[in-house]
């Protein structure tokens, strides 16, 4: 199963908060029940990690707003946020540019501007996660629309991204200036060349078998001369990289 974005609103008024949850789902993502304080946030994050988190600055509690749960965010949890607000005065915006959020949208929001934001905070916490490995510059990731985030690729479908598990992910298949991903569960097409999104990939999991094809090791049913299987599906294996791949394999 396919899995989508999933994020967690912090919003003290409860009309406002599934508003915002009404209107994420309606844009394709996945949405983790309202937290309605900072204590409530921190409680969900002890025990699931969305991918983004969207906090109202004014949560209404004595101890803690907003800025303030963003700082313990950030000091405890590797996570990108964007804050919803009603304040525009300078203290704010101050105090609010000290934790670095990926975004600051004013209400009353609309759509297309909430959109933009999400994707803009997943594809600049891609990058910032990439630094030490291999990941695509800004101009790739727009390019080939994945991002890479954990142990997931989230993938370009339609107008909005949808997080695939690597081990959902059977193989890849260049067919001329595409891409073909083939999924547990469906299959997405890309307008770019293997190429440039094999270093999206985790090396140790993935492995180039053709020279149009890269298969998920662990997704690898069976062999038959040199074809792969996965399930029914046959994948080539070129002379070049035999040696590799039928090492992998125990025979008796």
């Amino acid at each position: 199963m396919i899995e989508k974005a999933q994020i967690l609103v912090v919003e003290d008024e409860a009309i406002l908060g599934m508003d915002m949850i009404a209107r994420l789902k309606q844009m394709g993502y996945g949405t983790l029940p309202l937290a309605k304080n900072p204590e409530k946030a921190l409680e969900t994050l002890s025990r699931t990690q969305p991918d983004i988190l969207m906090l109202d600055i004014a949560l209404g509690s004595k101890y803690i707003d907003g800025i303030a749960l963003a700082a313990e965010i950030k000091k405890h949890y590797d996570l990108p946020f964007i804050f919803l607000t009603s304040h525009a005065g300078d203290e704010y915006i101050e105090r609010a540019k000290a934790v670095k959020p990926s975004a600051y949208i004013l209400k009353p929001f609309r759509d297309k501007e909430i959109k933009i934001a999400i994707e803009v905070a997943l594809a600049n916490f891609s990058s910032s996660q990439g630094a030490g490995s291999n990941q695509h510059s800004d101009d790739q990731q727009s390019e080939t629309k994945t991002l890479t985030i954990n142990d997931s690729l989230f993938l370009k479908k339609g107008d909005h991204f949808e997080r695939v598990k690597f081990e959902q992910i059977l193989w890849l298949e260049a067919d001329g200036n595409y891409t073909e991903i083939q999924t547990t569960s469906e299959t997405y097409l890309y307008s770019t060349i293997l190429k440039k999104i094999e270093p999206s990939l985790p090396k140790e999991q993935f492995f180039r078998v053709h020279r149009s094809y890269i298969v998920n090791r662990r997704s690898i049913t069976g062999f038959a001369g040199n074809m792969l299987m996965i399930n029914e599906n046959k994948i080539p294996v070129s002379k070049q990289h035999r040696e590799m791949v039928f090492g992998w394999f125990n025979t008796i």
